[in-house]
């Protein structure tokens, strides 16, 4: 087997269903969740992933999350899917959903060595309550990978009206400039303040890398010696290509890889 489920302190061993049809969580897309990479020795950021569907669920109305030892569960998992690395999962629903809690691994995506980028043109609103928020309904971003794919891309760029960058619809943003400083969109609540980008911050500056966090215009982009995305799953991935057009490239020894957990 290469996939297991744990559901309110069950295991469950393969792909298989945990919600009836009338669920709120198969009609509504209710929960709140979390996905990251992970292996039979642990998660090095599961608390910080924790930290965070708590907090997603206080905003959604998903609380209290259940006491759980999740170290324990995720070794549990990876152990009965026989994977030594896999693509753990959190998701917490309300409580009158059950099960209220499920965690599952599965196989890790194949590494990306790059990714094209189509800016989307779709906004979403600086009041949007959720977009700095994790949930199992994901229509907005969906339909924005959906067109960026039918343009050529591999992922969709959000922009907000007035062309600055803010995030994709799986990852965060950073540019590199030929100086060597690294720049990424400041945290709002108008994206998602992904777990991995705060470690690559803290371990840069720890290093003594120069940093900012600042507004970043999407044309920018063109003109940054390379770009780059970071997500929980993949870790970083280097830009190759914005729009159709050609991005200077991280060299993969500067993928700054080493400096994850």
């Amino acid at each position: 087997m290469t996939h297991a489920v744990y559901c309110d302190g069950d295991y469950l061993v393969g792909d298989v269903p945990v919600f009836g049809a009338f669920s709120p969580a198969t009609r509504s897309g209710v929960g709140v969740f979390e996905s990251f990479a992970g292996s039979v020795g642990g998660v090095p950021t599961l608390a910080r992933h924790v930290d965070r569907l708590q907090w997603a669920a206080g905003r959604c109305g998903a609380l209290p999350l259940p006491a759980t030892d999740f170290d324990a569960v995720f070794r549990e998992l990876h152990n009965r899917a026989g994977l030594a690395r896999a693509r753990c999962r959190i998701t917490l629903y309300p409580s009158e959903v059950r099960p209220r809690l499920v965690c599952t691994v599965e196989p890790l995506p194949e590494p990306l060595a790059d990714i094209a980028l189509c800016t989307s043109p779709f906004r979403r609103g600086v009041n949007d309550p959720t977009s700095a928020l994790k949930l199992e309904s994901r229509a907005f971003y969906e339909v924005a990978v959906a067109d960026a794919r039918a343009r050529g891309g591999d992922d969709a760029l959000l922009v907000g009206d007035d062309g600055e960058v803010r995030e994709t619809t799986r990852a965060n943003v950073f540019l590199q400039h030929d100086s060597g400083s690294v720049h990424t969109p400041t945290l709002t609540d108008h994206f998602l303040a992904g777990i991995t980008r705060a470690v690559l911050l803290e371990a840069l500056r720890g290093r003594g890398h120069s940093v900012r966090e600042r507004t970043v215009g999407r044309d920018e982009l063109f003109d940054a010696s390379a770009v780059f995305v970071t997500n929980a799953v993949q870790g970083v991935v280097p830009v190759r290509e914005l729009d159709g057009r050609p991005l200077r490239r991280l060299a993969r020894d500067e993928v700054w890889t080493d400096l994850l957990p």
